[in-house]
């Protein structure tokens, strides 16, 4: 199943397959169908429906970062965007957080980037005439 990417498999792989009778489906995957807690189906993207019993998968992960590279940010090897231990981007006042700088894809960690970044974008804005600074 490679959910609606083209076949990644060489022939000697799909020929493999055949024999012991799998097969490879490039339908995108809509959804898992089941009931009581147990898989029944897959539904595709074409609405046609394939039983099952178990599923096995892998998310596969691409970092979006068409905006970062078109504002000058280096990116690691993998593909996520490089930053320092505040987030700053190698940018000037450009920071990234979340799944875009390559850690555990995880909504607490993201949380915590933003809040991070936020702080450290707080402490480079220009106080205010007459204002102290933090302590």
């Amino acid at each position: 199943m490679t959910d609606g990417h083209a076949d990644p498999l060489g022939d000697d792989a799909r020929r493999d397959l055949a024999e012991i009778g799998a097969r490879v489906i490039t339908k995108g995957v809509r959804r898992f169908e089941g009931e009581d807690g147990q898989l029944r189906a897959l539904r595709f993207d074409d609405d046609t429906t394939l039983s099952v019993t178990a599923a096995f998968f892998a998310i596969e992960h691409r970092f979006q970062t068409t905006l970062a590279e078109q504002i000058g940010c280096h990116l690691r090897q993998g593909g996520c965007v490089e930053v320092d231990e505040h987030l700053r981007t190698s940018t000037e006042n450009v920071w990234a957080v979340g799944d875009l700088v390559g850690e555990e894809q995880l909504v607490p960690i993201a949380g915590a980037h933003g809040v991070k970044a936020g702080v450290d974008i707080h402490r480079t804005l220009p106080l205010p005439t007459g204002a102290l600074p933090p302590s």
